[in-house]
């Protein structure tokens, strides 16, 4: 058993399958006086605690399920807090705590991307720990080892299946749910727990948390999660009912080295190995890398393992997630991964909820940055919840989101609420590749070769998992796809909420097309800025009722049995939506939606040869639906 002091060292932050090194020094709580508000607090009590220590064991469960559990305790000059505390749990499929040496040699995991100077740190950090450096939750994102110290219990476990636990991982979020719940159930029954449990997480654990709220456990008081999928086939296994490969790929590449990080339970010699045994080499990841090459339809049968896409996601537990009204706080950025799925998982919940959209990708989204400290929203949020003080988190805005322009984070902007009522702005196609207020006269037809070499770029929103998710200027990607433009905007145009595309195509030598359609923002000199995105193949073009809430945006089939072929050169009208923003396009600026046929680096397309038709005008004439918002006051002053 060893107490960890919050002193200078290295935090590894977790991102949903991999990691990002940082330097990290406590520093005291520097308030003046007691202060709650967003994005600030400063809680009347003094954080009582300096260190924590780390303890492991194995719970068993039923089914023959042992879950390595990690149980970080607060201490105050080294004792070991006695009274019993509120807790704050991580059921986790990426290890509960990391080990990066091991018998003094550093990890070549390239997940961890770690520098030349940082394996020199870690190596120097081993010579006094045992050979060993062990990266546990308080040492993973340093929001956690702050509310350690303000008297939270932290305790993570390896699902079954994954890290050091032994049994089959579960194949559904009902089934994870329940071994959480299972879980929470353990945790309420310790000496050290007061009854009260927080859930927390991102990615793949935070919609555990989420699962585990319709699971009807009265000590779960509250859950905090960044970056939930609701509808994982439409989020990211075939967006539009394309393969997305600029996730899936990477993803599984990098979650395939987590059982070498895993991390054994203290004193139980040799248990490790016999459960990377019991697995024979096949971690979850490549039970769900299965799922995205074999199953493409949504009424595809299981996998040999019993995966489906309805049961990799939240949706058909909503009903009990609804009924729990357990408090959930959602987090997403701009340019995540599950941008359009957290918000409207949020529109679908009941209960206290709220969710904050910062600006950026998948991988920051539990680190501190210019615009943001996650973990002060979280501590407001469990400490009301689950602790029951007055953090004043109950009575702001539901919603808040960061506004973005051309140079990217530009203001906070509160909401009351996330919909897609209310204004907006229809953007006409025509000939000479306008795009425009007023309704075509004519109509027409713009047809371009296909090309299957557009991309967006490898370092995309969905390569964010270890990617820097900066996209590139995108004039030369335009001059492979068609293009329609305005004139020079006369006063700034706010847009927040869902855009939408309503468009008829057509295809010579081909019985199928894929659209995928970017959003972007140019500029006076030329430059054009990504905004958002969204694709459709157009045989999967047949609507379906959504299983949710999915606020009235377009929704289709995407079952085998519902597919429509394309007659060559006949048109068909396709409608989809964007991925959400809150985007500020500047005066002088121009509003382009460009319509390629391919996303190289992001999206599974192969074709042969064939003629993209793009038809404008006419009765049902193709438009760019954009939702406006009101004007920010004071919003992006000083920048145009």
């Amino acid at each position: 058993m060893k107490v960890w002091m919050f002193l200078g060292g290295v935090v590894v932050l977790a991102i949903g399958g991999g990691l990002a090194w940082a330097w990290f020094a406590h520093r005291a709580d520097s308030c003046a006086a007691p202060a709650s508000r967003f994005g600030v607090y400063c809680p009347a009590t003094p954080a009582p605690y300096d260190g924590y220590v780390r303890t492991s064991t194995y719970v068993d469960l039923p089914g023959g399920r042992r879950l390595a559990v990690d149980v970080l305790r607060p201490t105050r000059r080294g004792q070991v807090e006695a009274r019993p505390l509120p807790v704050l749990y991580e059921h986790t499929i990426y290890n509960r705590a990391m080990t990066v040496v091991r018998d003094g040699t550093v990890t070549d995991a390239a997940m961890l991307g770690l520098t030349p100077a940082s394996r020199t740190m870690l190596k120097l950090m081993s010579l006094t720990s045992g050979g060993e450096v062990v990266v546990d939750q308080a040492r993973m994102r340093p929001w956690v080892g702050r509310l350690l110290r303000q008297g939270y219990v932290v305790v993570a476990a390896d699902a079954s299946g994954t890290g050091a636990s032994f049994g089959t991982p579960p194949t559904s979020f009902e089934a994870f749910g329940h071994e959480a719940a299972l879980m929470i159930d353990w945790i309420t029954a310790q000496p050290w727990s007061d009854g009260r449990v927080g859930m927390y997480g991102q990615s793949f654990t935070a919609m555990i948390a989420v699962a585990a709220s319709a699971q009807g456990r009265p000590a779960l008081k509250a859950v905090y999660g960044a970056s939930t999928a609701l509808d994982a086939y439409r989020a990211v296994g075939y967006r539009g009912g394309i393969r997305d490969t600029g996730f899936n790929t990477p993803y599984v590449l990098l979650t395939s080295q987590l059982d070498g990080l895993a991390t054994p339970v203290t004193g139980a010699e040799g248990a490790l190995d016999a459960a990377r045994k019991q697995r024979r080499g096949e971690g979850f990841s490549q039970r769900v890398a299965e799922l995205g090459r074999t199953r493409a339809f949504l009424d595809d049968p299981p996998t040999a393992d019993g995966l489906t896409w309805p049961g990799m996601s939240l949706y058909p537990l909503l009903p009990r997630i609804k009924a729990g009204r357990t408090p959930i706080y959602l987090e997403a950025g701009w340019n995540d991964i599950f941008t359009r799925d957290t918000l409207l998982l949020y529109a679908n919940l009941q209960g206290p909820r709220r969710v904050t959209v910062r600006p950026w990708r998948h991988r920051l989204l539990t680190k501190a940055d210019v615009d943001l400290d996650p973990g002060v929203e979280a501590a407001r949020w469990f400490d009301r919840w689950v602790r029951g003080r007055d953090t004043g988190v109950d009575r702001e805005p539901g919603v808040h989101l960061a506004l973005m322009d051309f140079d990217g984070f530009c203001a906070w902007t509160p909401r009351s609420a996330w919909e897609v009522g209310g204004a907006r702005q229809d953007l006409f196609l025509a000939a000479g590749g306008e795009l425009s207020t007023g309704r075509a006269a004519a109509s027409g037809i713009v047809r371009k070769a296909a090309d299957l070499s557009a991309t967006t770029g490898r370092d995309s929103r969905w390569n964010g998992v270890i990617g820097a998710g900066v996209y590139p200027d995108l004039a030369a990607n335009d001059r492979k796809g068609v293009v329609f433009t305005t004139a020079p905007l006369e006063i700034p145009l706010e847009v927040i909420g869902h855009p939408t595309l309503r468009i008829a195509v057509s295809a010579q030598a081909r019985d199928d097309a894929e659209i995928v359609a970017l959003l972007e923002d140019v500029a006076p000199d030329g430059r054009v800025r990504y905004v958002s995105e969204g694709a459709l193949r157009a045989s999967h073009r047949a609507p379906a009722v959504a299983p949710y809430n999915a606020l009235g945006l377009p929704f289709h089939d995407h079952r085998r049995t519902a597919l429509q072929p394309l007659r060559s050169g006949e048109a068909v009208t396709l409608s989809l939506d964007l991925q959400p923003i809150a985007y500020r396009f500047a005066k002088g600026h121009r509003v382009r939606l460009a319509l390629q046929t391919a996303d190289a680096d992001n999206l599974a397309i192969t074709a042969p040869p064939y003629v993209l038709g793009v038809h404008w005008g006419g009765g049902d004439p193709a438009r760019l639906s954009l939702p406006i918002g009101a004007a920010t006051p004071g919003a992006c002053s000083g920048r145009r």
